[in-house]
């Protein structure tokens, strides 16, 4: 019933013009044991999708329409299937293109979404050669661009379930017809820094888009459940289940994904997973900062060499880069544009380019240079005050040190932080790190604690993308299809405090002190504090003085930013008054249950809320910079 014998023509005014008769099709039978299971990594800035059916591999599109008749232009456009694919690399940007004369389809329930909707929609990254031209403002005319698909919170509009749909239809008809093998198992990865609610949002609509294509492509009920078929896995654990390393006794595996929305960790010993962890300071928070220096209204220092070396990287020339040029929808997007166009930068001539700009550098005094190092240091100095917290808590005595396995596409903007993208560089940077945080972390710990931090250094590092750009990124989906049994998982693997919480009652309890190393989570508490369901209220124990960090981790923070004289804080005045008042207001005011978990681990909530805001509206780290620059500048550096 879904092969078409003939196709009849109509001119413009529904006249019938011909009939032609359609060739028949091969019959394509499979056998019953040739399923497939689809991994789905849909990530805030690109997306990954990959496969295992006899093999592991992640899924490239191919399958192009054939011409019928007449001359077949080459040029692709939006809005028909790709004729030659792009994303190529195994990832593509995360952006949708919509129609604009259909006024209707923004309002359109994802519930209620038809067949007929996917031809109103593109993904623009899938054609092969049109990238410049969608991130030039070309097809404003007639589309719609939609980015932040990941974290957009208004559940309105249809454009999440549809870049599902879409992409889960092109892995349906690629395994189908070029793997001769049906799909019967679904996992998409999600980070842990979704709250419980959107956690569920996310995959109920993963689960809508699998049974409208299942329908599609297999006849199946559209109501068909499929929750036997779909499973998930937290970002954490897939990049880690990635890689081919074996547990050692004695050595510790941080892992680091820095993606467009979160940087993801795991901490594993012996192959189980100690601490799952996700901050969402990422890609995002990036090109937020990195988007000032194109304020014509505020004279950051290197602003026009930046806006030259981001030019150097995209176009290839050193041109003054002016997002006032761009006429597309993505000029209020710095990120998702920036994605868009290295997308089809192979992997030669994006190193060729990211080399000349760390040989042309941003001047002698960069505001991004400064805030791009901080990025990488604040991200590396998170992942091992966990790591520090559980070697501590779990007494273990690591003779063979920390390798730090680092993936994910954040790595690749180390370049402005003129920083070369190799493992060595950031072995040295996280080496420096380490003994700074072992200093502090020194007058904290009990005599009983001292020798196993002692023993902590950094063995290794493994840098994903050093060699290619693409497997830093393809990690995470290859990781979801990985057997998630062979890697044993402890009962609790929430993360840990991070700074000393002193005298916490929760709902009347007795007052009890929450050390850096101690977990901060559900089950935990209920053991320090006694069974309860609600945090109904909480208390501490708050310092008399604010002038100064209230814990050692904190100030480790600003030590690292001291571009003059590492490991010093050298924070202006007043600094510290307020982001300890912030950092006390969110433990007293914002802590609560979500579901069976703890929301607000304190040292999370320091760098992802408080450092590095989700609206930016706290410029805390500006005026870091600010004074750090200046210093660097009276001393000519």
């Amino acid at each position: 019933p879904n092969r078409p014998r003939a196709m009849v023509f109509k001119d413009a005014v529904d006249k019938e013009r011909g009939i032609m008769f359609l060739a028949d099709f091969d019959n394509i039978d499979l056998d019953g044991d040739q399923k497939a299971v689809l991994a789905v990594d849909f990530g805030t800035s690109n997306t990954c999708v990959a496969v295992k059916g006899r093999k592991s591999e992640v899924l490239n599109f191919s399958m192009s329409p054939l011409p019928i008749w007449g001359q077949t232009s080459p040029a692709e456009n939006p809005g028909f299937v790709p004729k030659k694919w792009g994303g190529q690399r195994g990832f593509f940007p995360t952006i949708l293109l919509s129609r604009r004369f259909d006024d209707r389809l923004p309002s359109i329930d994802p519930e209620n979404l038809l067949i007929e909707h996917l031809f109103k929609v593109d993904i623009p990254s899938l054609h092969k050669g049109i990238n410049n031209q969608f991130a030039s403002g070309v097809f404003n005319k007639q589309w719609r661009t939609h980015s932040n698909l990941k974290w957009s919170t208004d559940t309105r509009t249809p454009w999440r379930s549809l870049f599902l749909e879409l992409v889960v239809l092109y892995a349906h008809a690629e395994v189908f017809f070029n793997r001769s093998a049906r799909l019967e198992e679904y996992v998409f990865t999600y980070p842990l820094a979704f709250s419980s609610d959107y956690g569920d949002t996310y995959h109920n609509k993963a689960k809508e888009a699998i049974r409208k294509v299942r329908h599609y492509c297999y006849g199946e009920d559209r109501q068909a459940d499929v929750n036997s078929m779909y499973d998930k896995v937290d970002e954490s654990s897939a990049i880690a289940r990635s890689t081919n390393s074996e547990g050692m006794r004695g050595r510790l595996e941080v892992f680091i994904d820095i993606g467009g929305g979160t940087a993801d960790m795991a901490i594993r010993h012996q192959n189980e997973f100690l601490v799952l962890d996700s901050v969402r300071v990422a890609g995002r928070s990036f090109f937020q900062f990195a988007r000032k220096n194109f304020d014509q209204n505020t004279k950051l220092p290197g602003a026009i060499d930046f806006r030259k070396n981001m030019s150097r990287v995209i176009f290839g020339k050193p041109d003054d880069f002016d997002l006032s040029s761009i006429e597309s929808d993505l000029a209020d997007d710095l990120g998702a544009f920036y994605a868009i166009e290295v997308n089809e930068l192979d992997e030669s001539m994006f190193q060729e380019r990211e080399e000349n700009v760390i040989k042309q550098r941003m001047g002698r005094v960069s505001y991004q240079r400064y805030r791009s190092k901080l990025f990488f240091y604040h991200i590396l100095t998170y992942a091992m005050i966990q790591a520090c917290a559980t070697v501590i808590n779990q007494k273990i005595m690591v003779n063979n040190g920390l390798n730090l396995i680092l993936g994910g596409n954040g790595w690749g903007l180390l370049l402005f932080a003129e920083l070369p993208r190799k493992s060595a560089v950031l072995l040295r940077e996280a080496k420096d790190i380490l003994v700074l945080l072992k200093k502090h972390l020194a007058t904290v710990v009990t005599e009983e604690e001292n020798p196993f931090l002692d023993k902590i250094y950094i063995e290794s590092v493994d840098l994903l993308n050093q060699d290619s750009l693409s497997s830093a990124k393809t990690s995470v989906a290859m990781g979801a299809l990985f057997d998630g049994s062979k890697n044993a998982s402890v009962a609790d693997n929430s993360p840990y405090s991070g700074i000393t919480v002193k005298d916490m009652v929760i709902n009347g309890s007795e007052p009890k002190t929450i050390r850096w190393c101690d977990r901060w989570s559900y089950d935990a508490f209920r053991d320090t504090f006694g069974r309860f369901t609600d945090i109904k209220s909480r208390s501490f124990s708050q310092p008399d003085e604010l002038k100064t960090p209230i814990d050692e981790t904190l100030g480790i923070f600003t030590s690292v930013g001291n571009s003059g004289n590492f490991g010093i804080d050298n924070a202006p005045d007043g600094f510290w008054m307020k982001l300890n008042s912030q950092i006390i207001k969110g433990v007293t005011d914002k802590l609560q249950t979500e579901g069976e978990r703890l929301n607000l681990v304190p040292i999370n909530y320091f760098l992802s809320d408080i450092l590095y805001p989700a609206d930016g509206v706290t410029n805390m780290l500006d005026k870091l910079a600010e004074s750090n620059l200046s210093n660097s500048d009276a001393a000519g550096e």
